[in-house]
């Protein structure tokens, strides 16, 4: 499991976000992934994907590959989170502020 999952769903989860880790069905058993998730103490959804489709649909080249969407499901940031570590949070707290102040 990616460790910067397991930060940002403690630390932003109150604040209403929510993750989904999309497992590649055709590169990791769903009992590979649930063994990482409890190692590692990951709470947030899991979703194994048997046949790749998402993987598919979305075009993933590389792994990791993460996509941070906002609350009315528009993808605010996608890439590796590696290569901008600073990105996908930045994105996260961008979308967590919109939503408080739109309420």
């Amino acid at each position: 499991m990616q460790p910067h999952l397991v930060r940002w769903d403690r630390a932003y989860r109150d604040q209403g976000l929510a993750i989904l880790y999309v497992g590649d069905g055709r590169r990791v058993t769903p009992e590979a992934l649930t063994g990482v998730m409890r190692s590692d103490g990951a709470s947030f959804a899991l979703l194994h994907d048997a046949a790749a489709s998402m993987t598919q649909t979305y075009h993933v080249r590389a792994y990791p590959t993460a996509y941070v969407l906002g609350r009315d499901g528009r993808v605010v940031w996608e890439g590796i989170p590696h290569f901008d570590p600073g990105g996908p949070e930045r994105a996260i707290r961008s979308a967590l502020g919109a939503a408080r102040s739109t309420r």
